[in-house]
C-alpha cells in the first residue's frame, strides 16, 4: 500500500487525541452531570475507546485479520454515535427541546431502525474486509457455492 505507514501513523495520532478528549469528557461529565444515565454513557464511551485501542493494536500485530478488523470498524462507529448522543444530551437546549417519547411503539420503532442501520454497517464492514459481496473495489465478484446462502440473505441489505 503506497503511503501505508503515513496513513497508519496518522490514524494512531488522531485516535490518541480522540482518546484523550474522550477521557477528559468522561471525567467532566462524571463530576458535573447529575443524570446517572449520562454519566454511565460517558463511562461506556471511555471504555469503548480503550477497547477500540486494543482492537486496533491486535489488528496491527496480527496483520489485519478480518474478524478483528470488522470488530474494530463497527465498534468505532458505535463509540462515535455514543459521543454524538453525549454531545446532544449535555447541550443546553436538550432538556428544553426534548419532549418525552409518546408511547412504546415509537420507542420500539426507533430501536428497530437503529438496529437495522447497525446491521447494515456490519454487513458493509464484512464486505470491505473480506470481499464477500457483489462488488469489491468496483469489480464484480463471483460467489462460491458455499456463499449462496449468505448472498441470498445479504442481497436485500446491500
Amino acid at each position: 500500500m503506497a503511503g501505508g505507514v503515513f496513513f497508519e501513523h496518522g490514524h494512531r495520532l488522531i485516535a490518541g487525541a480522540v482518546g484523550l478528549l474522550t477521557f477528559a469528557l468522561a471525567a467532566w461529565i462524571w463530576l458535573r452531570e447529575p443524570r446517572r444515565w449520562v454519566r454511565n454513557a460517558a463511562l461506556a464511551a471511555a471504555g469503548g475507546i480503550v477497547l477500540q485501542a486494543l482492537l486496533g493494536g491486535i489488528t496491527v500485530l496480527y496483520r489485519l485479520p478480518p474478524q478483528v478488523s470488522i470488530s474494530h470498524a463497527c465498534l468505532g462507529q458505535a463509540v462515535f454515535c455514543l459521543l454524538v448522543a453525549l454531545a446532544q444530551a449535555t447541550s443546553p437546549g436538550y432538556a428544553r427541546l426534548c419532549a418525552p417519547v409518546s408511547g412504546p411503539r415509537l420507542r420500539t420503532l426507533g430501536a428497530v431502525l437503529a438496529a437495522a442501520v447497525y446491521v447494515q454497517l456490519i454487513l458493509g464492514a464484512v464486505l470491505r474486509h473480506t470481499g464477500e459481496g457483489p462488488f469489491y473495489y468496483g469489480r464484480l465478484i463471483r460467489f462460491s457455492p458455499r456463499l449462496r446462502f449468505r448472498r441470498a440473505w445479504c442481497a436485500p441489505w446491500l
